[in-house]
C-alpha cells in the first residue's frame, strides 16, 4: 500500500510538471557579444565590449522562408556597451536561425547561423539588417527554442552596416564597422522558468516529500 501511495504522488508530480510546460511556454534570452567601436548619443566606444540581449518567448518562434529559416520576434533588446552603460532598442528587432550551412554574405565561411536583426519593414520578418551574429557547426539544427551555449567563435559579434544607425533611448547607435567574417564574438541562449512553473514544480516535490516522509513513520 506504501509504494502504491508513493507510485501515484510521483506520478502527480509528473503531471504538475507537464501541466506548467503546457499553460506556459519558456521565457528565453539570446545574448550575442564582441568587441566594436562606434557611437551612442553623444558617447564614443572603442573596441568596447558591446553586449546585445534579446528577450523572447520560445512560443513565438515561427519558420520563414519556407522553413529554411526560424525567427523570434523581441520582446525587449538591449545594448550593453563597456564604458557607457545599457540603451534600448526601440527599432522593431528579432532573432533569427539559420540551422543548416549557408553562406550568409559574401565571404562567410559555409555554416549554420544565429543572427539578431532589426527589421527593414516591420512587421514583416523577411528582410532584416544584422547587428549580431554567430556561426558555427554548433548551431547546426538549432531552431531557437532551447538552451545552448556559449559558443564562441570566428565569425561572430556585433556591427552594423557603415552609414545606418539603430534607434535607442540613448540616441542613434552605430558602428565603424560591420561584423566580418574574421571577427570574433559569443552566442547564449538561457531559458528563464516561469514563476508559475517554478510554483507547481515546488509543489509537486513538497508533496512527494511529506509522502515519503510518511512512508519512513508508518
Amino acid at each position: 500500500m506504501r509504494s502504491s501511495s508513493l507510485i501515484s504522488c510521483s506520478r502527480l508530480v509528473l503531471a504538475l510538471v507537464g501541466f506548467a510546460a503546457l499553460i506556459e511556454a519558456a521565457p528565453i534570452t539570446y545574448i550575442e557579444s564582441g568587441l566594436a567601436s562606434g557611437t551612442i548619443g553623444g558617447s564614443t566606444f572603442t573596441n568596447a565590449l558591446v553586449q546585445v540581449t534579446v528577450t523572447g518567448d520560445t512560443a513565438n518562434v515561427v519558420p520563414i522562408f519556407g522553413g529554411f529559416v526560424f525567427a523570434n520576434v523581441s520582446s525587449a533588446t538591449t545594448v550593453f556597451i563597456t564604458g557607457i552603460g545599457t540603451a534600448t532598442v526601440t527599432d522593431p528587432n528579432a532573432v533569427y536561425s539559420v540551422p543548416t550551412p549557408v553562406a550568409i554574405d559574401t565571404g562567410f565561411p559555409v555554416l549554420p547561423y544565429v543572427v539578431i536583426g532589426t527589421l527593414d519593414s516591420p512587421p514583416a520578418l523577411e528582410s532584416f539588417t544584422g547587428i549580431g551574429a554567430q556561426g558555427d557547426n554548433a548551431l547546426l539544427g538549432y531552431d531557437l527554442t532551447t538552451a545552448i551555449g556559449p559558443i564562441t567563435g570566428s565569425p561572430g559579434g556585433v556591427g552594423y552596416p557603415t552609414g545606418l544607425f539603430v534607434n535607442t533611448n540613448l540616441g542613434h547607435l552605430s558602428f565603424t564597422a560591420n561584423i566580418t567574417p574574421t571577427a570574433q564574438g559569443t552566442f547564449t541562449a538561457t531559458l528563464v522558468p516561469e514563476p508559475m512553473s517554478l510554483l507547481l514544480l515546488g509543489s509537486g516535490i513538497a508533496l512527494l516529500a511529506g509522502m515519503s516522509r510518511f512512508r519512513v513513520r508508518s
